[in-house]
Parts: structure tokens; C-alpha cells; sequence
């Protein structure tokens, strides 16, 4: 069978924002010249056409690509055909919450840079007067040496202090020991969001801070949300 997962044509979604095809396997016949022939082979072995789709975990990697969703360093969930669906590999959820009714306490959220200094860390925070903070770092969840004093004050104040990787795929870990790296700053007392990207990493602990969560006590709840979702 030839597939095409959507690169020959595709619209986007008008409820999900997700890209799809935009032809049937027999509109696409209709409209590549002889593709039935070369599907079927030269020997005639009665193949067909059509529009394969996958169901992915997937999360937006490029503004503009028609294959803008990927999920990196994971297959697909199932198989979706014309007459059904099957989601064989859906992971079984781990975390579960009730939705707060409003979410009070706000929480900064900081990419790191070169050069970053910790009274940018400490600045975060307080232009938003919030109640915990989410630090973008590098690679493996690392920030600049020169921000660790920042990222210290943040913790005496008895804030909860979360750190993810600004790279789309893998996760945060406790890797560098260096000023600012991994297992430094979670020596000082911050703690990993795993594969939670920064903005998810902020939602989780808005949420757990408005369900009375305070301090190291809710970075230890994200911290184990987290686990659920490697």
C-alpha cells in the first residue's frame, strides 16, 4: 500500500489545530497520473491506494511545517482506518486532578540565556508577584552558572522552584554537577518537570498551589506528576 501521511495535501483541524489530509486514497488517484499503476506494480500485484493515518501523543515542533506535530522518541497509539479505530498503546494515565475553580496564585515563568544573572531570576518573580517559578533551561534543564544566586534567594524565600528543558523532546535530568547545572540546582532544593515543557510545568503547579500546595511541598507534587508522564 502507498501511504501519505499528509504531505501531498493537508488541513488543519477547525477544532483540534491538528493537520490532517486533505484528499481521500481516491481523490489522490484521481489526481496523480498513473499512481494506481505504480501501486499496483509492473507485475500487477493489485495493490491499492490510500490514506494511512496515525494517532500520535504529539506536541508542535515547527510554526509552519505540514508535519508541524511530532512526538519525539515515541510511536504511535494505534491505527485509525475508514471503518475504525484502535489505541492499542495508550499509556495508562497517572496523574489525575480536579480542576481548581479559579487559579489565584500566579507562577513566573523564565527562559534561560548566556549570561543570565540571578537578580533576572529574582526579577522574574516579583514583577509578577508570584507564588512559585518554572525555569526554561538548556539541554538537560541547566541554567548559567551566574544565576544560581537567583535561583537560591527564590528557594529561602520558601517559593517552589521547577526546572524543564527548552528542547522539544527527552526531559530534564540531573546530569551536570557544575554551577547551574542539573544535579546542582537540585541540590539547592529545585526539582525536575521531566517531559513537561515549561508552560505545561506552570499549569501543574498553578494548579497544585490553588489546591493549598505551598513551598517544596507542591515541587515535590510536580516532581512526581511528572514521573507519571516519562
Amino acid at each position: 500500500m502507498l501511504t501519505t501521511g499528509g504531505t501531498i495535501a493537508s488541513l488543519p483541524d477547525p477544532e483540534t489545530g491538528a493537520k490532517r489530509p486533505a484528499v481521500s486514497g481516491e481523490e489522490l488517484v484521481s489526481s496523480v497520473p498513473g499512481l494506481d499503476a505504480v501501486a499496483g506494480g509492473r507485475g500487477g500485484g493489485g495493490g491499492r491506494v490510500g490514506v494511512e493515518l496515525e494517532p500520535h501523543a504529539a506536541r508542535k515542533l515547527d510554526s509552519g511545517l505540514v508535519m508541524a506535530f511530532r512526538a519525539p522518541r515515541r510511536g504511535p497509539l494505534g491505527r485509525v482506518s475508514p471503518d475504525e479505530l484502535a489505541l492499542p498503546w495508550v499509556p495508562p494515565r497517572g496523574f489525575t486532578i480536579d480542576p481548581p475553580e479559579t487559579l489565584p496564585h500566579e507562577v513566573a515563568l523564565a527562559s534561560a540565556y548566556p549570561g543570565m544573572r540571578g537578580v533576572a531570576v529574582e526579577a522574574a518573580v516579583d514583577a509578577a508577584g508570584a507564588a512559585g517559578l518554572v525555569l526554561e533551561g538548556t539541554g538537560s534543564g541547566n541554567v548559567p552558572g551566574s544565576a544560581v544566586e537567583g535561583v537560591r534567594a527564590v528557594l529561602d524565600r520558601g517559593l517552589p522552584v521547577v526546572v524543564a528543558t527548552r528542547v522539544p523532546g527527552g526531559a530534564g535530568r540531573s546530569g551536570y554537577g557544575s554551577p547551574g547545572g542539573g544535579e546542582a540546582l537540585t541540590e539547592l532544593g529545585a526539582v525536575r518537570a521531566g517531559p513537561l515543557s515549561g508552560g505545561k510545568a506552570r499549569l501543574l503547579l498553578m494548579v497544585l498551589l490553588a489546591h493549598g500546595h505551598r513551598g517544596q511541598a507542591a515541587a515535590r507534587e510536580v516532581e512526581a506528576a511528572a514521573r507519571t508522564f516519562q
